[in-house]
């Protein structure tokens, strides 16, 4: 009995074959010819496509329905092996990457913590610098604290013997009442700056060592009392002696100061640079010269505007310290 069937082929949307074969019943005889004819088939349907492909290229028409030529077993094997060698190649260097970058990451995680240990050595490195650094000032200001600055005296008036000229220059500027007994006085020199090479030049300051401390205090309180102070017709300013770090840190109260006095309102400074003010029976303090100068309001000498609201601004200046 045969049985009449219709076998559709379609390989890779290239080409249609339909072939009408007899349907015999499995046996050993029929399973030999079976196989000779799928081998028959597929070298027609390999060929057939071989030649479209091949005539389609010699017309010029090759197309979306002919891109390539259709490949051979073998072919397709060697592209298998080929790609799946390459796979493992690809394999291989992802692995090598993935661990070259897991190193990179192990090395950068303790490069931040040796960075983190080091940021915090530095911080209390600083530390204490910081406080080294006050202490030395702070001991080099007090193996300063008998010591006084002479501003204005011109150069040259000294003499030969400072310590004697410095002795009268006090009892000449002060009063020779305010010293009953003589001054103790350690050492006097100009400082090392270089000596003014042009008469008109600003002279150098003379330093003066007392030895007793309360003499130092007792001079500071007369010239304060005293004001202006001249000396042979020039003026002359009398100031503690202080270490160049303080006297910045003092410096920085200059344009305060300057309108404090032409408000008439007293002030102290204290150490290294505390500025004190008492208005109306209130103690203000200011640990900073960042108080903004604006808020000094200063009345200009016969405007007919009382003390009153300068010192109301000065009190405001609290809030801002």
């Amino acid at each position: 009995m045969f049985l009449q069937c219709t076998a559709s082929v379609k390989t890779t949307n290239i080409f249609h074959i339909t072939l009408t074969e007899p349907f015999l019943a499995p046996t050993a005889a029929t399973a030999d010819v079976s196989k000779q004819q799928k081998s028959s088939h597929r070298s027609r349907v390999h060929g057939a496509g071989t030649h479209r492909w091949e005539a389609a290229t010699q017309q010029g028409q090759r197309g979306p329905s002919y891109p390539y030529p259709p490949l051979r077993s073998t072919e397709i094997r060697a592209m298998h092996d080929m790609l799946t060698n390459e796979l493992a190649q690809l394999r291989s260097e992802q692995a090598a990457v993935a661990a070259g970058q897991q190193e990179i990451e192990d090395a950068l995680s303790g490069a931040l913590e040796r960075v983190g240990a080091r940021e915090q050595a530095q911080q209390d490195i600083a530390k204490d610098h910081k406080k080294l650094m006050d202490k030395c000032m702070d001991l080099e200001n007090r193996s300063r604290r008998q010591n006084l600055r002479l501003v204005g005296i011109k150069e040259g008036a000294e003499g030969h013997n400072t310590i004697k000229f410095v002795a009268g220059f006090f009892s000449t500027v002060l009063g020779p009442d305010n010293f009953a007994t003589p001054l103790v006085i350690d050492r006097a020199h100009r400082t090392l700056a270089p000596k003014p090479a042009r008469h008109g030049e600003r002279p150098r300051a003379i330093l003066v060592r007392l030895h007793y401390y309360t003499d130092k205090m007792r001079i500071l309180d007369l010239g304060r009392m005293k004001g202006r102070l001249t000396y042979e017709g020039a003026p002359v300013y009398i100031f503690p002696d202080m270490s160049p770090e303080v006297n910045k840190l003092r410096a920085a109260y200059n344009l305060v100061k300057k309108k404090l006095r032409e408000a008439n309102v007293e002030y102290s400074l204290f150490y290294p640079a505390k500025l004190c003010i008492t208005l109306n029976g209130t103690r203000h303090s200011f640990n900073s010269p960042q108080a903004p100068a604006s808020l000094l309001t200063v009345s200009p000498p016969g405007s007919g505007v009382s003390q009153s609201a300068g010192r109301l601004s000065l009190r405001r200046m609290n809030h801002f310290v």
